[in-house]
C-alpha cells in the first residue's frame, strides 16, 4: 500500500485490503521468497524480520541461508487482549530457528499492546535471552494516545470494537511507557523514533 500524509488512512486502508484479501501460507511464503531473492540480489545477508505468522514466515527464513531475527509480532490490548498468551506463544516459539536464525519478539506498538502485554513480552524475552523489536513514537498522535488516552488511535479502537476503559491514558510518552514495562534494554530495536525528547 503506498503511503499517504495521513498514517492512519494509510493504516486503514491496508487493514481494509488484508481483510479483502485475508493472508494465506502460500501467498506469505511467496512473498517472502521474494522478499529473500531481492535480498541476496541486492547484497543484503542479514534481515531483522517482523511477522505476524511466524509458522508460515520462519520455515521459508531458516532456508533462505540469510542471516537475522525473525521477530514475532505480538498485539493484544482492549477486547483482543485475551489473545495475549496464544500470540505471544506463537510469537516466541523458537522451533523456526536456524545456525543463522535467531526469534525475537515484537510487541507491535502502544497503541495495539497494553502495558500488561508489554511486560508479558518483556518478561519472556528475557527468559529467552531474545531480541525485541517495537514500534515507538512513530507519529505524535501516538504520545496523544500514551499520555492522554485519546486522539485517532483511540478513535481506531473503538472503529474497530477493540476499545475497553482499561485502555487509558499512561500518562507519559510512548518511550517513557517502553522502558516502564520493562521493554527497553540492550537488545531492544526501536523502529522509527521520529518523536522523541532530548531525555
Amino acid at each position: 500500500v503506498p503511503p499517504t500524509p495521513d498514517f492512519l488512512d494509510w493504516l486503514r486502508r491496508l487493514m481494509a485490503i488484508r481483510a479483502a484479501e485475508p493472508p494465506t501460507p502460500e501467498r506469505v511464503q511467496v512473498s517472502v521468497r521474494n522478499g529473500v531473492a531481492q535480498s541476496w540480489a541486492a547484497g543484503v545477508t542479514s534481515v531483522g524480520d517482523i511477522t505476524t505468522a511466524p509458522d508460515w514466515t520462519r520455515e521459508v527464513l531458516a532456508g533462505s541461508g540469510l542471516g537475522g531475527v525473525s521477530f514475532g509480532e505480538v498485539t493484544a490490548i482492549g477486547r483482543r487482549r485475551p489473545l495475549l498468551v496464544e500470540r505471544l506463544d506463537a510469537a516466541a516459539d523458537e522451533s523456526g530457528s536456524a545456525a543463522r536464525l535467531w526469534i525475537g519478539l515484537s510487541p507491535h506498538a502502544p497503541y495495539t499492546v497494553d502495558p500488561d502485554a508489554m511486560r508479558a513480552c518483556a518478561d519472556r524475552a528475557r527468559s529467552m535471552s531474545a531480541p525485541i523489536c517495537m514500534h515507538l513514537a512513530e507519529t505524535p498522535d501516538e504520545e496523544r494516545f500514551t499520555r492522554f488516552g485519546n486522539g485517532p488511535f483511540a478513535d481506531l479502537l473503538r472503529e474497530l470494537d477493540v476499545w475497553v476503559p482499561s485502555v487509558a491514558a499512561h500518562r507519559c510518552s510512548p518511550i517513557e511507557l517502553a522502558d516502564r514495562t520493562g521493554l527497553l534494554s540492550d537488545r531492544t530495536v526501536i523502529a522509527h523514533a521520529n518523536h522523541v525528547s532530548d531525555a
